[in-house]
């Protein structure tokens, strides 16, 4: 029988899979987009705060800021680079080349930290960047002012994002030893400060209108707030190997979204490449030393 945890597991990683869609769908630039979804997240993450009134000392607290602060810079970069991706090559694409951000974890390890990844994942990287060759060798070209070309290049700066997002978030959470909503909370308010002031120098402040305040919520509230918060606190529970596969779900399900309600169109040789891609970056997941 699968537990809580799995199955908490699972509704962040489909919730957080469904990201795509919603800012794909929204009329607003892809930098106010961001900033909706991190502002809203901020003050549904602030009514949980309040509601539960999770302790925590302010030794912890004052630990957490600075991780948290980077984090939060890192992931207002991630949302400008993912949502130009998604919307110059699709939401299944950009997801896989998000989440390549595995592979730039295990590499910031060997370089910034000494760790010695084991054996195979060298086999992981091979496979990933066979794999997203593959995937995206209908998007390659060498005019690098398409954006098509632009697509690959934002999304693939989008998985070295969100490696510095994972490092500050996973440095955030070991000052705070208890699966809540302190860490994730924090970086929020931080990526909705830098967000906003990417909006500000873009000019592009707009409030949203019609459907797209129904979308705003969604993205902010239970995509991000509710997603997020899922993950971080099974994460903590699940092995690590489970966790990793669930995770995968998430451009698995944006793929699948994708063409459903886009009309997306993919090829076999991309289908081809995604399912090899994920078949690395699982492996890459699984190859990091424990200390």
């Amino acid at each position: 029988m699968i537990d809580i945890n799995t199955l908490a597991m699972v509704g962040g990683a489909l919730a957080i899979g469904f990201s795509p869609i919603i800012s794909k769908a929204m009329k607003l630039s892809p930098t106010t987009i961001g900033f909706y979804r991190f502002f809203i997240g901020f003050i549904f993450l602030s009514i949980i705060i309040l509601i539960k009134k999770p302790k925590i000392d302010s030794k912890s607290l004052k630990k957490m800021i600075i991780p948290c602060m980077t984090g939060g810079f890192f992931f207002s970069c991630d949302l400008w680079l993912w949502h130009r991706s998604i919307l110059y090559i699709g939401a299944g694409i950009s997801t896989l080349l998000a989440n390549t951000q595995v592979l730039y974890l295990v590499l910031i390890g060997i370089i910034f930290f000494k760790e010695r990844p084991k054996w195979y994942f060298f086999i992981a990287l091979l496979l990933t960047g066979a794999g997203v060759v593959m995937a995206t060798s209908s998007f390659a070209s060498l005019d690098f002012d398409s954006l098509h070309m632009k697509g690959l290049i934002y999304g693939l700066l989008t998985g070295l994002s969100y490696s510095f997002v994972t490092l500050s978030l996973k440095k955030a959470n070991d000052q705070y030893h208890h699966p809540g909503p302190w860490p994730i909370f924090l970086l929020t308010f931080f990526a909705s400060i830098f967000s906003l002031v990417f909006v500000v120098l873009e000019n592009e402040m707009h409030l949203p209108q019609g459907i797209d305040i129904l979308y705003a919520v969604i993205y902010g509230g239970l995509i991000h707030a509710c997603g997020w918060l899922l993950i971080s606190k099974a994460i903590k529970v699940i092995p690590i190997a489970l966790a990793s596969l669930i995770l995968l779900l998430q451009p698995i399900f944006a793929t699948i979204l994708g063409v459903m309600i886009y009309n997306e169109q993919i090829s076999i040789l991309q289908a081809l490449g995604l399912a090899l891609s994920l078949i690395g970056i699982y492996i890459a997941m699984n190859s990091r030393e424990k200390k």
